[in-house]
């Protein structure tokens, strides 16, 4: 696919996002001593979820991706993220659990809210 192909690959290939990058490699350098999440918005195509796959390429972190308005709801999702956070990778690599659109939660419910 045309998207996937030019999709940045490394650090360098993502323009703009310098300071968020910084602050994302921050954040994953000092999880294991807070274990605070890391919520990443903006509109749509700025690289929230593309940043996320750098860094895991990167850093050498398993990714477990869910899009959470594929559930729709919270103890579906709870079930799976719960089971993610709780186990441990194969290999003793770090896991990072992205929850993708997260925002439709709920579907529709909340539009105005968004």
């Amino acid at each position: 696919m045309f998207v996937e192909k030019y999709r940045p690959k490394k650090f360098s290939d993502i323009a703009g996002q310098k300071s968020a990058l910084k602050e994302l490699i921050s954040w994953i350098n000092t999880w294991g001593t807070d274990k605070k999440a890391c919520l990443l918005y903006g509109p749509p195509g700025n690289g929230k979820t593309t940043s996320v796959y750098v860094l895991a390429d990167e850093m050498n972190l398993e990714i477990i991706e869910m899009n959470a308005s594929d559930k729709r709801n919270a103890e579906a999702i709870e079930k799976i993220v719960g089971n993610a956070s709780q186990t441990y990778s194969l290999d003793g690599r770090k896991r990072i659990i992205v929850l993708d659109e997260a925002d439709n939660i709920y579907g529709s419910v909340d539009k105005g809210g968004v």
